[in-house]
């Protein structure tokens, strides 16, 4: 996915046995939410130093791909909507696009798309117990891409299509 220039990035696995009460949030496949959203009904909290200081910023902008889960999670996405510091789990790939190459909205919308389709599942490679999308599996999926104008029109009908579904 050159769109991405590389800045695909798996954080940290850390064990629930390690957690603390007051740290920041480690982000896991269960904070992907509904739709494109990030879901902090659970949240669990990690030691500041557990998530060095340039991993742990999360941009408007950025892209929570779930890159390991049950067959039927792999390729869940969650679109970052505002700056935050959290680490986040070996099982999600934050995306990055490069300014001016595509909408980030879009590009998750669509990744989101082909989950609900089922495309992930179909490519996945299985284990017993789950699931996985490789980073470099990522990084090589062909996205065509219609004018950067028309990925925001779409990125806003299908925002506006969201709002109304939440009404």
């Amino acid at each position: 996915m050159e769109i991405c220039g590389g800045h695909t990035h798996a954080i940290f696995r850390y064990g629930l046995d390690k957690l603390v009460h007051d740290g920041i949030k480690h982000l896991r496949p269960f904070n992907i939410g509904p739709g494109l959203g990030l879901d902090f009904s659970e949240v669990y909290l990690v030691p500041e130093d557990m998530a060095p200081a340039k991993k742990r910023e999360l941009r408007v902008g950025d892209i929570l791909f779930n890159n390991t889960n049950s067959v039927e999670l792999v390729g869940k996405t969650a679109f970052v909507s505002e700056r935050m510091e959290a680490g986040f789990s070996n099982h999600l790939t934050r995306l990055r696009i490069q300014p001016g190459k595509a909408e980030a909205e879009f590009v998750a919308h669509y990744l989101n798309h082909l989950w609900k389709k089922g495309w992930f599942a179909s490519q996945c490679v299985r284990w017993v117990g789950q699931a996985a999308f490789n980073t470099t599996a990522i990084k090589n999926l062909e996205i065509r891409l219609p004018p950067l104008n028309e990925q925001r029109r779409i990125v806003d009908i299908l925002n506006h299509v969201a709002s109304i579904r939440r009404l």
